[in-house]
């Protein structure tokens, strides 16, 4: 942990390197490193109850750690070698319908008093990830130019993005641009589930604004490139992913939704929605 630090891994980083190899030091802190076998480090991929992904993400931390302990001379072979990656299957996003959006928007405007509509606007009109979004600060937000700057030190990859704010989106932030609210509060957590709760939103995946924007990006320009470059992913991506999630009809209205919509909804798609 000490070299990842020294390497300037990010503490996100850092804490899932610790939570994954917390097992192994648990289990086998007094054996020496190069007396560990294959067979004792199998129970720590392949935990009980861990989807394949999950495996694979274990899988890929301890053979990190071995990799370094061999650069580093503290034994000869990496013994996370000799398990494959678990074969995963290619799962469609999930991704929010326009009476969930709906929903989400209201209580995000209602409870906490508005705590935590920045931080949905700026996840669901333009799909900046979670991690990005605790990164943030109004400094990076320019309504006016209608732009997010997503520098190196916020971006996932490191590499600096510009992501468009369109108008609906803008006119939610507005007042809270100018109150400087917080991006993501103190108790953002506890806020954010008592937003969800509120809508009626049980069932909830980390990355499901950031679907939900990319997909309704890609369903209003249909460029898999363009939608790449806004949401700092590869056009294969976008395309083997996020291709034909959404109706036209629903496109349009997802990008009508405006402050104003939420109590004067008038089109046919918000209106089926509000029931």
């Amino acid at each position: 942990l000490e070299h990842k630090r020294a390497q300037n891994c990010r503490a996100d980083t850092l804490r899932n390197l610790e939570g994954r190899l917390y097992l192994l030091g648990k289990n086998h802190g007094a054996t020496r490193i190069n007396e560990l076998l294959p067979a004792q480090l199998r129970p720590l991929i392949h935990r009980p109850g861990n989807s394949p992904q999950t495996v694979n993400n274990n899988r890929i931390a301890l053979f990190g750690f071995f990799k370094w302990c061999v650069k580093e001379g503290y034994r000869a072979d990496n013994p996370v070698s000799t398990f494959e990656p678990v074969n995963t299957d290619d799962r469609e996003p999930t991704i929010l319908a326009i009476p969930q959006v709906l929903r989400l928007l209201r209580a995000a405007t209602t409870e906490r008093a508005g705590a935590m509509l920045p931080y949905v606007v700026l996840g669901l009109f333009c799909g900046i990830r979670p991690t990005e979004l605790r990164r943030l600060s109004w400094d990076d937000v320019d309504l006016a130019g209608g732009t997010v700057t997503i520098s190196g030190k916020v971006a996932k990859m490191r590499g600096r993005r510009i992501v468009s704010i369109a108008d609906n989106a803008a006119a939610f932030l507005l007042e809270h641009a100018a109150a400087h609210t917080p991006l993501v509060p103190a108790n953002w957590r506890k806020d954010f589930a008592a937003v969800r709760a509120a809508a009626g939103l049980a069932d909830w995946t980390a990355d499901i604004l950031r679907h939900t924007a990319i997909s309704y990006h890609l369903g209003k320009h249909k460029d898999d490139a363009a939608a790449a470059a806004w949401a700092g992913n590869s056009a294969d991506v976008i395309h083997r992913h996020y291709k034909g999630l959404v109706k036209a009809a629903d496109v349009e209205a997802f990008w009508s939704i405006t402050p104003a919509s939420l109590d004067n909804i008038v089109s046919p798609q918000f209106q089926s929605a509000q029931k």
